[in-house]
């Protein structure tokens, strides 16, 4: 479904990017996908923790989140400690 979803997205917004990815940390239940423009651009965007929270290593590509429940890797993500996560919230923007 999300393969169609952003297809549709592209043919309707054909100057953006599209990515779709799962919240390494999630912090709302049940389980979701995101799918998002790269461009960043919004009034919901308000600060960095918003735009970091969106980057690797919070935000893990479906493909890879895929691969990992392939090869069997535990939880199918890579999990950051909550520690690490509130350092890297508050750097510079992650590039």
């Amino acid at each position: 479904y999300t393969a169609w979803l952003v297809e549709q997205l592209q043919i309707q917004h054909p100057s953006f990017s599209w990515r779709q990815g799962i919240h390494t940390n999630p912090t709302l239940e049940p389980l979701h996908l995101h799918v998002l423009s790269e461009e960043f651009q919004g009034t919901n965007l308000k600060n960095k923790k918003h735009y970091n929270s969106f980057q690797p290593p919070f935000l893990q590509g479906l493909e890879e989140v895929i691969q990992n429940l392939v090869n069997r890797r535990p939880g199918g993500a890579v999990s950051i400690s909550e520690r690490e996560a509130e350092d890297l919230l508050k750097t510079d923007l992650i590039w």
